[in-house]
């Protein structure tokens, strides 16, 4: 069976791909396997933003359930405030001889495979491996592996406190660690990385189809590596599963950016066209406000930014992002009310739509930039954020970009209208990039953590 089949056996195109993550699978599922210590905690904290200790567990009524480690597999964790586009569930690793918990997670997995409708699925398992652990794979984990085999779940190893590993190896080859030269670190991160090719192999071998094994550190100057588990689950989640992935995780701005465009409703840009070519149309500004307001939900829905479910509920705070955009906008409504022609004047107010289209992601990528997953957006960020894009150089170039490129020629075509977001935000990216390293000292743009440069173009770096 195909790695990329699921149960109902449907065919997927991208307007049902679309139509399914507009009004289906609203949350991507994951089950994250391993011992206790294994670095499970850190891991959720650094991808998805989410606090074990502050998450809240639904504990459904139609499981059976019979114990197993401190979260019950069948119990998912979720927290709407910082992820409202995640579920997780959460178990302890196998040791030989235990068959418990090894039997209920197979249960757990029988359970949820037989789910009718995606959201209820399991999307995704990630198996924790520490590279520390003397022994990292007993007899009970080499079942599990068989077992997953004939399962239609896309895995990703995650080999975890690579950190540590490479201090034991260099450890191995010196007296004292006080006394470990540059060239022996270099030796010991070699060292390591030659095991874990062995390890990658043995893996992907026993498991006989398109696992992914990704090593991952929780120091600061690995963050590489995490965005390299983000990229990797990337590629063996389903196709149609990708929007809502891209959505939970909390680490790659490039995905989120992208998904915001690339699924961006066809059926607001067609009210946008429709609306604008309208002669003597007294509810033209009243409409541009409308396709701000559903953009801007797009966005909250896209980029789900920590808090923003508790922030963005107050109705100020979307006129805020408004008056970011624009400054002019009592101007822009008074003319859209008054302006007689239709057709021929349509491209003037598909250019505001748009301008605000690009200005609402870009606006997005700061926050997101701005607000590390482990914290909760705060007002005066948001308010900071808003005014520094304001009066950035950024949304000049982002309005002037989209007004060469809208015109009687490109203004009709929901694709073509696609393309010129597309276009004019990565041009804004560029942009953002270059102030980024024009406020900086060079030898401390390397450690920046906002905007994360190897997100932005090839062309910007």
């Amino acid at each position: 069976m195909s790695s990329y089949t699921h149960s109902t056996h449907r065919s997927w195109n991208r307007d049902q791909d679309h139509e399914y993550y507009e009004h289906e699978c609203k949350k991507f599922r994951i089950c994250i396997i391993g011992k206790a210590g294994v670095g499970k905690t850190t891991l959720l904290s650094k991808v998805f933003g989410i606090n074990e200790e502050e998450a809240g567990v639904v504990r459904p009524g139609d499981a059976v359930r019979n114990g197993g480690g401190r979260h019950n597999i069948f119990d998912a964790i979720i927290d709407e405030n910082r992820n409202s586009a995640l579920v997780i569930h959460d178990s302890s690793g196998f040791e030989t001889g235990e068959e418990g918990n090894l039997n209920l997670v197979k249960s757990f997995i029988e359970h949820r495979s037989a789910k009718p409708s995606l959201q209820e699925q399991l999307h995704c398992i990630w198996y924790c491996i520490s590279l520390v652990d003397p022994r990292q794979l007993h007899d009970a984990e080499r079942d599990f592996f068989r077992y997953l085999r004939e399962k239609d779940i896309p895995l990703v190893f995650v080999l975890t406190k690579y950190d540590a590993f490479v201090t034991t190896k260099v450890a191995e080859v010196v007296e004292s660690m006080e006394d470990a030269t540059a060239d022996d670190w270099k030796k010991g991160r070699q060292a390591a990385q030659e095991y874990i090719s062995d390890l990658r192999s043995f893996l992907e071998g026993t498991m006989g189809y398109g696992v992914k094994v990704q090593e991952v550190s929780k120091a600061r100057k690995d963050e590489r590596l995490v965005k390299k588990l983000v990229a990797e689950t990337t590629a063996i989640v389903k196709p149609n599963l990708r929007i809502v992935w891209y959505r939970a995780q909390g680490v790659l701005a490039n995905q989120k950016r992208h998904a915001c465009v690339d699924h961006f409703p066809e059926k607001l840009l067609n009210s946008l066209i429709l609306t604008s070519s309208m002669p003597l149309n007294p509810f033209r500004g009243v409409q541009l406000g409308d396709f701000f307001e559903h953009t801007f939900h797009h966005c909250l829905t896209v980029w789900n930014l920590p808090g923003q479910s508790v922030l963005f509920t107050k109705d100020y705070v979307q006129q805020m992002f408004r008056e970011a955009s624009q400054s002019y906008i009592r101007r822009t409504n008074i003319a859209a009310a008054i302006d007689p022609l239709g057709p021929l004047d349509a491209p003037r107010y598909i250019k505001v739509g748009i301008q605000m289209a690009c200005d609402l992601i870009m606006i997005f990528q700061q926050l997101f930039w701005a607000t590390p997953r482990r914290q909760k957006l705060s007002f005066s960020d948001l308010r900071r954020e808003l005014e520094l894009y304001r009066e950035s150089r950024i949304r000049e170039t982002i309005h002037r970009g989209v007004e060469g490129e809208v015109n009687l020629g490109s203004a009709f075509s929901v694709k073509k209208l696609v393309r010129v977001v597309r276009v004019v935000v990565e041009d804004g990216c560029g942009i953002a990039h270059s102030e980024a390293v024009k406020n900086h000292k060079p030898g401390e743009v390397a450690s920046l953590d906002e905007p994360p440069f190897a997100e932005l173009p090839e062309s910007s770096s």
